[in-house]
C-alpha cells in the first residue's frame, strides 16, 4: 500500500472546491474541503468574541455560526437549484437557508469532509463520466 497515494489530496482542490454532483437531474454544488484555510482562518475570527464565554453560547447560537461559516468558505456555489419552479442562483443567504435544512447540511458536511472528494485523480475521473 502506498501511503502517499492512499493519503494525500490536491490542495488547491481543498480550497477551490469540487463540483459534485447531488441530484438526478443534474444539480450539482461545489464544495470545498472541512477545514480548509479560509474555514479555519474564519472559524477563528468568528470565535473570538466568545472566547470567554462559550459555556453559555447556546445550541441555537452555535448552530448559526457554523451554518454561516460553511456558506462563506465551504458550500461555494450551485447548479440546477430550483424552488417553486423557479431558478435560485446561488448566494451566501440562499446557502444559509439551505445549509439550516438538517439533512442537506449533513450532505455537504459529508462531502467536504471526505478525502477521496479532494484526490487529484478522483475529480479528473469523475469529469470525463
Amino acid at each position: 500500500m502506498d501511503i502517499l497515494e492512499l493519503f494525500t489530496t490536491d490542495q488547491e482542490l481543498e480550497k477551490a472546491g469540487v463540483w459534485v454532483e447531488i441530484g438526478s437531474a443534474g444539480e450539482k454544488i461545489r464544495v470545498a474541503r472541512m477545514y480548509n484555510p479560509a474555514y479555519s482562518a474564519r472559524l477563528r475570527e468568528v470565535m473570538e468574541p466568545y472566547k470567554q464565554k462559550v459555556s453559555k453560547t447556546n445550541n441555537d447560537e452555535s448552530l448559526e455560526i457554523m451554518i454561516s461559516i460553511e456558506a462563506e468558505t465551504i458550500l461555494l456555489d450551485w447548479e440546477g437549484f430550483t424552488e417553486n419552479g423557479q431558478d435560485v442562483p446561488y448566494s451566501r443567504d440562499k446557502a444559509k437557508q439551505y445549509l439550516r435544512l438538517k439533512d442537506f447540511r449533513a450532505l455537504v458536511n459529508k462531502i467536504s469532509s471526505n478525502m477521496e472528494t479532494f484526490k487529484a485523480q478522483q475529480v479528473e475521473e469523475s469529469e470525463k463520466n
